[in-house]
């Protein structure tokens, strides 16, 4: 797969495009956080960016790292913070930073919306609804995708282990399409993998509104929103 961007970086630029868009401190916080994990994965591929952009995007992560240094050196944590980046397999430290705290973030923004709503018990049943089903959605859809680059590289006598049923199917129907993926060109892989991306994002998006539909049923919000519309 030489040569071909590398998976989640576009579906990373739209989550921080989108969350630099919503009005609010921790959102914002949480763009930076996926724009600096693009910027780490821009850093780390030379050969597919050019040497020119590598080395601006290593020059801005090197700017910021050098700040967290500054911090956890004053704190006595510089060694842990150097040992976060090396376990994360990333360019910088802000890099490994962006990996671990941004659904951590997620979080505390679906909390701050549960602390400004006027029923915030009601208001968790739903984000937890929403967040919960969100998780769990995008747990499956990276879990599915690394088999999928996997038996595309590596051939599914490596990867998939013997299963029956559903996961059976699932499993034939990866490997199908990872034979496929493999016979593709450079450029068709950099075309498939942001349709891949574009696909993952779409999902997140759309387990998050079923989990929040579903959990306006639990509460009954949805019928209140529907008896507004009305008058």
């Amino acid at each position: 797969m030489c040569g071909s961007i590398p998976e989640g970086i576009v579906r990373k630029g739209i989550f921080g495009t989108r969350n630099f868009g919503k009005h609010s401190a921790v959102n914002t916080a949480i763009g930076a956080l996926q724009w600096n994990s693009v910027a780490d994965s821009v850093a780390n591929s030379a050969s597919i960016f050019g040497e020119g952009l590598s080395n601006a995007a290593s020059t801005a992560l090197e700017f910021v790292d050098s700040g967290i240094l500054k911090a956890t050196d004053a704190i006595g944590c510089s060694d842990a913070a150097k040992a976060l980046s090396a376990s994360e397999g990333t360019k910088s430290i802000i890099g490994a930073v962006a990996n671990k705290a941004v659904n951590p973030l997620l979080c505390v923004a679906a909390g701050v919306r549960v602390l400004n709503d006027d029923d915030q018990y009601s208001a968790l049943i739903e984000e937890g609804s929403a967040m919960g089903l969100m998780f769990g959605t995008e747990k499956l859809m990276k879990t599915g995708t690394k088999k999928f680059y996997q038996i595309a590289e590596k051939g599914a006598s490596s990867v998939l282990s013997e299963s029956t049923g559903i996961k059976k199917t699932l499993a034939d129907t990866i490997q199908k399409a990872a034979k496929g993926f493999s016979k593709l060109t450079s450029g068709q892989k950099t075309l498939a993998k942001i349709g891949i991306d574009l696909l993952f994002v779409a999902g997140s998006i759309g387990a998050y509104t079923l989990g929040k539909n579903i959990g306006k049923k639990i509460t009954g919000r949805d019928n209140d929103a529907q008896n507004g519309a009305k008058t």
